[in-house]
This record gives C-alpha cells, sequence and structure tokens, in this order.
C-alpha cells in the first residue's frame, strides 16, 4: 500500500509533464505532415519508372481550399526581450520575471512549425511527366 501511495504522489506532478511533452510531440508531427502535404500534395499511390529505372511517386495537387485550411493558422513567436537601452540611451529596466517569461517563451515556441509562403504551396512536377 505505501508504494502505490508514493507513485500516486510522484506521477501527480510527473505525469502531466509527461503528457504535456507527449502532446507537443504529436501536435510538432502533425503539423509537419500537413507542411509536406502543401509543399508536395496528396500522395496517389501511383509509381513511375523512369527509362534510367528511378521510381518516383506521383502526388496530387491539393485544391486552394484544401491548402488555405492546412495553413491559415497563427504562428506564435517567442516572446523577445528589448534591448538593454532605449532610443535614447537610457537603461531600460530589467525585471527578473520578463527575463523568465522570455526563456520559457523560447522553450515554448522554438520548435514550432513555420507558416507557409504562397510561393511554396504550389506541388512539385513529376520530373518524368512530359507536360513542361
Amino acid at each position: 500500500m505505501e508504494t502505490l501511495s508514493w507513485t500516486l504522489r510522484v506521477l501527480a506532478f510527473v505525469g502531466p509533464v509527461i503528457a504535456f511533452w507527449c502532446t507537443k510531440r504529436i501536435a510538432l508531427g502533425l503539423q509537419h505532415r500537413d507542411q509536406e502535404k502543401v509543399l508536395h500534395g496528396r500522395e496517389t499511390g501511383i509509381i513511375k519508372v523512369s527509362v534510367g529505372g528511378k521510381f518516383t511517386e506521383v502526388h496530387e495537387p491539393l485544391s486552394a481550399g484544401e491548402r488555405y485550411r492546412l495553413t491559415a493558422h497563427e504562428v506564435q513567436k517567442p516572446l523577445e526581450l528589448q534591448p538593454d537601452t532605449d532610443e535614447n540611451g537610457a537603461p531600460r529596466p530589467r525585471s527578473r520575471s520578463l527575463k523568465i517569461r522570455a526563456k520559457l517563451s523560447r522553450w515554448m515556441f522554438s520548435d514550432h512549425v513555420d507558416r507557409m509562403d504562397s510561393q511554396l504551396m504550389h506541388p512539385t512536377r513529376d520530373p518524368d511527366s512530359s507536360e513542361h
């Protein structure tokens, strides 16, 4: 009974941290998958063989609405600290809590998936296709 009690006590503090980390990794993985889909298009399952023996998979371009749905999200940037002095050369007051917030913000948002530009959202063409 004592072991169960200590296990639950530890999990009360460690469990949310592990759940947060797992959820963040899953969300970033989904964002990377959406980015790949926008950049390269949807997989069709069709594989072509070139004369040289190279295998390539044909990708189908996404519709404009689907590209918009996958890219219409706000990307949050890490909190940036202001320079040590203001525009007049006077020292800027810095609180310890602001420095901690900036560090936590960098840790939280440092590995985000960037928003894609409209120039990058055009799917790639099949290199073996005859349409040029």
